[in-house]
């Protein structure tokens, strides 16, 4: 069984990094699902009997359990609640599998890698996306957004890859601001920068005059994604999510059932919040949000590098990377595969 694991874990990693490249989609009346959102489940069922014999002895997972029972019973969107069950009881599952960790871990550091090769591919031989516009996804020009389709989400994968390699070689770490710039996304650098301005003083002036540097040199290439200027995408976020605060004020407790699915969310992006925290409490209800909220500290000091989480957390109020499919389960499978001691 241990190398049954490791072949399934290792796959999953390696395929978060190829994004929405690997979704799949069969029938019109069924569901999208990514190639590791499969493999999940694969791994929970030939581990099935471990899951019948998880501790409760630890915080970490009462309020993780707490969580997905207010989730089940608030939010109507099933399938979501589906997803959100198969990957937090894969990360309280890990914890207590006797796995190959090093290689791994190993692993985990690559996939950034492949992030940024697949990423600069595109950017360099594929900048045109606007075709894609015809299969649902937003018409990018000239940013990159391989290979999750969206420049904000793939900015905050390449930003993890800084915070990751970080501790272990800056000249590592500085290599991803090269396809972070030639994202565009405003969101992506603004959050990059906080995580930096909180924590090193050191880093903050070399930060500076790399933004300066990109503000100068960054290509302006033929666009409205290269405008840096722009306002229309700021005020129609900010507008949409507050009529949704207006609504939810309304009815707090019960979440509200989205039908429509969208290929990044699974949920209609028009439909739902931007803000993480927010967009939990419109599909969940309020229940849901408060043993969200009482379990984020649990995984933020469950996780050695403070920055990542930090990154998270600030790039959410901007777009819905908690619950990103692919962000959510990196970050969970990175944190289980980093202890085997949950608090």
């Amino acid at each position: 069984m241990l190398n049954v694991n490791k072949f399934l874990l290792t796959t999953i990693l390696i395929s978060l990094a190829f994004g929405q490249l690997l979704r799949f989609h069969f029938l019109n009346f069924l569901p999208s699902f990514y190639l590791h959102d499969l493999l999940l489940v694969i791994f929970l069922i030939l581990n099935f009997p471990r899951l019948l014999h998880l501790p409760l002895n630890s915080p970490l997972y009462r309020k993780t359990f707490l969580f997905l029972v207010c989730l089940t019973l608030f939010n109507p969107n099933y399938l979501l609640t589906l997803r959100l069950s198969v990957y937090f009881l894969s990360f309280l599952l890990i914890f207590n599998l006797d796995l190959d960790r090093p290689f791994l871990l190993k692993v985990n550091y690559l996939i950034f890698f492949m992030i940024a090769f697949l990423g600069l591919l595109q950017y360099f031989f594929l900048p045109d996306l606007r075709l894609l516009a015809n299969l649902g996804w937003d018409d990018h020009l000239n940013r990159l957004t391989f290979p999750y389709f969206d420049p904000n989400f793939t900015g905050i994968f390449l930003a993890l890859g800084f915070f990751l390699f970080l501790p272990q070689s800056s000249w590592l770490a500085f290599l991803f601001l090269v396809p972070l710039a030639f994202t565009y996304s405003r969101s992506a650098w603004l959050s990059w920068f906080l995580v930096i301005a909180t924590t090193s003083k050191a880093l903050l002036r070399f930060v500076l005059v790399f933004l300066l540097f990109v503000l100068i040199f960054l290509p302006h290439r033929f666009g409205e994604g290269n405008n840096l200027l722009r306002t229309y995408s700021i005020s129609a976020r900010f507008k949409h999510d507050l009529t949704i605060v207006q609504t939810l004020v309304k009815q707090p407790f019960k979440g509200k059932l989205i039908p429509k699915y969208h290929l990044n969310y699974s949920l209609d992006l028009a439909g739902t919040a931007n803000n993480s925290f927010l967009f939990l409490w419109q599909v969940g209800g309020l229940f849901s949000l408060l043993s969200f909220l009482y379990l984020l500290p649990e995984l933020i000091n469950s996780t050695k590098n403070k920055n990542i989480w930090k990154l998270i957390i600030i790039a959410s109020f901007f777009n819905n990377l908690l619950f990103y499919p692919f962000l959510l389960a990196w970050v969970l499978l990175f944190i289980s595969l980093n202890s085997r001691s949950p608090r």
